[in-house]
């Protein structure tokens, strides 16, 4: 007899105790079926294979029983520790929400209906955040011209969106935010050094 108190895991053992019994009662009214062919009516093998049959039917509910059971363990311990996780992965989206809520007449405008996320080098000091639209009112970026050295100059020609001003190129934004600046870096470093720094960054 059980109560609603009972945990899962003695409910399993209740369940695999009952199962190794229900086994030994199969064993035993097989052996007795098996050992009365040779002797008994047919009536009296009929009524045994039915008992058989009803041994086995128990059997299968029993072992069905215990297999649910460890899944909802399993699924208990599962949660139990990617719980913290679950929380964390659910604020994030409560901000991904919010903040296409707030962006929601542009995205209408341009008939956006779908966006990839993609974040790289998470935690990094130069960690990447990029977020594609898609959607059939977004206009197409004109192609990229070529001869550019392999991109090592900071994109030249390719303009970029810093903080809602348009500059030619991302050098140019570069040094429109960090006017000391003296090196080389690539588009995509650059536009991972400004984002780091706090400043929205469109391509």
């Amino acid at each position: 007899m059980t109560t609603e108190t009972e945990s899962p895991s003695k409910r399993l053992t209740r369940l695999e105790a009952d199962f190794r019994e229900a086994q030994n009662v199969h064993k035993s009214v097989l052996d007795a079926f098996d050992k009365a062919k040779s002797k008994a009516t047919t009536e009296e093998l009929l009524a045994l294979a039915k008992d058989v049959e009803v041994r086995v039917t128990a059997m299968a509910r029993l072992e069905a029983q215990v297999n649910v059971c460890k899944r909802e363990i399993q699924h208990a311990e599962w949660e139990a520790k990617s719980q913290e996780l679950r929380v964390a992965t659910s604020t994030i989206v409560e901000a991904v929400n919010a903040a296409i809520s707030a962006a929601s007449g542009v995205l209408a405008r341009f008939q956006v209906n779908g966006l990839s996320i993609d974040v790289s080098a998470l935690g990094q000091p130069d960690q990447l955040i990029s977020v594609k639209p898609r959607g059939e009112g977004i206009p197409k970026a004109p192609a990229k011209r070529g001869g550019g050295g392999g991109g090592g100059g900071g994109g030249r020609g390719v303009p970029l969106t810093v903080d809602g001003t348009e500059h030619p190129s991302a050098s140019a934004a570069l040094l429109a935010i960090e006017p000391g600046f003296d090196g080389k870096m690539g588009r995509e470093a650059i536009i991972a050094r400004l984002r780091h720094a706090g400043h929205t960054v469109t391509e």
